[in-house]
């Protein structure tokens, strides 16, 4: 995902800068990280618009999900890999 972003970023800008959907870019994207590599990206790539006022505050808002994301990970994960596992164990 990160490399159609990259990739795609000015075209995606002069289709919906003009749009809500645009304000709303960072939340969607950052809806696709799930870890610590996405999250650095995400920081590194969002890092460069700050200055564009309109993606401001929903950058900060997708850096907030994403750190809710991998703390629910770090907590959860393997609890699920558990419950799976067993689950398969007893069929």
């Amino acid at each position: 995902m990160w490399d159609w972003v990259e990739d795609n970023w000015d075209n995606i800008v002069k289709k919906l800068n003009k749009s809500k959907s645009y304000d709303y870019l960072p939340v969607y994207i950052a809806g696709a990280v799930t870890d610590e590599k996405g999250q650095k990206k995400y920081r590194e790539f969002f890092k460069l618009k700050m200055n564009d006022k309109s993606l401001t505050k929903n950058i900060a808002v997708g850096e907030a999900d994403i750190e809710a994301r991998i703390a629910w990970r770090k907590r959860d994960e393997q609890k699920i890999k558990d419950f799976f596992k067993d689950q398969l164990k007893k069929k």
